[in-house]
């Protein structure tokens, strides 16, 4: 049975999935960022060590 996003944080509303997002916020660091362009170019936008 597939699992969607209610049946991970629980079934009680908007409140638990308030309470998860609030534990996540700020929780994230960028360790790297990577584009490159067309014509095959890489560019680092934040630097080598974002």
């Amino acid at each position: 049975m597939p699992m969607n996003n209610q049946a991970a944080i629980g079934n009680d509303g908007p409140d638990a999935r308030d309470e998860v997002r609030m534990r996540l916020l700020g929780a994230w660091q960028l360790v790297s960022y990577t584009a490159k362009s067309a014509d095959g170019e890489v560019i680092l936008p934040f630097g080598p060590d974002p």
